[in-house]
């Protein structure tokens, strides 16, 4: 991994040749701070303002974790791509689509999220979030003494849960999620989402996708040929480059800007 603004060279390099960039970002630690609740997380003003001038130009997506519902109420930005359940489900416009496959999950997570409603009880601090497509047991505000036996209990009673059903368990960050055994995940949505505006825009894309999550790599390595950025440094990831924040994030956004309007 390169740190990228030390090599932004490269970066207008590719942006110089007579092509769009579309734009692919994660949320939670990317656009907006980790908070100790997903309910605190915030867009910045000034990142919404960027992302704003940006979608006037060239097509934004925005591919979270997330409820869909909710990562479009916490970016309030309308003619943006939005993808929710790390990318099972978007809305382009007014049509929402699903990953094959991936609906036949919703009615087993309701029952495993009721059956997992005693974890907050005996491991206070510890949050439950149902998506619909998705369930993440999050364990950040949990005092850091009880983490190892907690996940050995919850990877006990979850295992127990999905047993027989096409559900498997990710290890996200400070977070457990259940999610659909489908053949789709962030990458194969960043990829249909590239040929899609591609084939509208009649034009060729270059793809710039930046995250900070474990989920993020599966779209690091289906863009091998895009821009791939990480937030925060890992000698694992599959991104082409690194920054060191979401502070950082904003700023690129803006150097992003002043090449495409250039």
């Amino acid at each position: 991994m390169k740190y990228l603004f030390d090599n932004f060279p490269e970066i207008k390099n590719r942006l110089r040749a007579p092509r769009g960039c579309l734009l692919l970002l994660d949320f939670d630690g990317t656009l907006s701070p980790i908070e100790l609740s997903p309910a605190l997380a915030r867009l910045p003003k000034g990142v919404k303002l960027e992302l704003k001038k940006y979608s006037r130009i060239f097509p934004v997506g925005v591919i979270s974790g997330r409820k869909l519902s909710d990562i479009k109420n916490k970016v309030g930005l309308k003619n943006l791509v939005y993808s929710g359940n790390h990318g099972l489900d978007w809305q382009i416009g007014g049509k929402i689509n699903r990953a094959p496959g991936a609906e036949r999950a919703a009615k087993p997570l309701a029952k495993i999220f009721r059956e997992l409603r005693q974890l907050p009880r005996s491991y206070p601090g510890v949050l439950l979030e149902y998506k619909g497509l998705s369930l993440a047991v999050h364990y950040r505000k949990l005092r850091p003494s009880l983490v190892p036996q907690f996940k050995k209990d919850a990877g006990r009673l979850i295992g127990k849960l999905i047993k027989g059903k096409d559900l498997q368990i990710l290890n996200d960050n400070k977070a457990l999620e259940l999610r659909p055994k489908v053949q789709w995940d962030k990458g194969k949505f960043a990829l249909a989402i590239w040929k899609y505006f591609e084939k509208n825009l009649k034009r060729e894309l270059v793809p710039v996708y930046a995250g900070d999550d474990t989920t993020d790599e599966d779209a690091f390595r289906a863009l091998k040929t895009g821009i791939t950025i990480r937030v925060g440094r890992s000698q694992n990831s599959n991104a082409k480059y690194y920054i060191r924040n979401t502070g950082q994030v904003k700023l690129f956004i803006r150097q992003l800007l002043k090449i495409i309007s250039a």
